[in-house]
């Protein structure tokens, strides 16, 4: 009796060691996928943001937002979404590749986009992190400049304007040039929206070479709506 209950101990023993062993290892295999799964977390990139207006923060629904990758030497679009109602776009699930940078650019009708007017991406994704972009886009309005050569009409003289916001350098703006004799003419250009937009202009003589000093005229031009001036010479 005792032989078989040191038998039966024996195997309860034994068995029990490898239950143990069995369980052991399947933990060791959940703490493996476990962690596995935490660094593939850590590493993802994702994309949630916002497409706004630069003047009134308002969400600007239908933009185009595209994501780029860049080596250096050329660019492309991994994949492009349009914004919600809210202005809201995500990236979710693209595969980055080593060695390549990854932008964002957008853009949207009656709405001036960074890339096309400075040359810059709008925004610069951090590999490896959650980002959250609030990308914005300045609306355009138009002006529209009438030009009056006065009496007595003078065809040696002719007029230089610069205008737009920030017509002294950085922003946009357009440049112009009449001879003399344009007794009434008019330009019209896209210049910034919702914007006090500079009207700079000089008088050229042919005769002296002679050239006037600056003028400046500003003009507030509401976002997709024209603004007129003129300016007599």
């Amino acid at each position: 009796m005792i032989e078989l209950a040191l038998a039966k101990t024996e195997l309860w023993t034994s068995e029990n060691s490898n239950d143990m062993k069995k369980i052991l290892f399947i933990l060791a295999i959940i703490t493996i996928l476990m962690g596995a799964c935490k660094r593939d977390n850590a590493t993802e990139t994702t994309i949630d943001g916002r497409v706004e207006d630069a003047t009134t923060s308002a969400p600007i629904a239908g933009a185009k937002v595209a994501l780029v990758k860049d080596d250096g030497s050329q660019a492309a679009i991994v994949k492009y979404m349009v914004t919600d109602a809210n202005g809201q776009f995500n990236f979710h699930n693209f595969a980055v590749e080593n060695n390549f940078d990854y932008w964002l650019i957008d853009n949207k009708a009656q709405y001036l986009d960074v890339y096309s007017s400075t040359g810059n991406y709008a925004y610069s994704v951090r590999l490896g992190k959650k980002n959250t972009p609030i990308i914005t886009l300045q609306p355009t309005g138009y002006l529209k400049v009438f030009i009056k050569d006065l009496a007595p009409i003078d065809t040696f003289k002719y007029i230089d304007i610069v205008y737009g916001h920030n017509s002294n350098g950085g922003g946009t703006f357009y440049y112009g040039e009449w001879g003399g004799g344009v007794t009434d003419t008019f330009s019209i250009a896209m210049v910034e929206g919702n914007q006090n937009n500079d009207i700079r202009y000089w008088i050229h003589d042919n005769v002296t070479g002679l050239t006037s000093a600056s003028q400046t005229i500003t003009k507030y031009c509401t976002a997709f709506d024209t603004a007129t001036c003129t300016i007599n010479y």
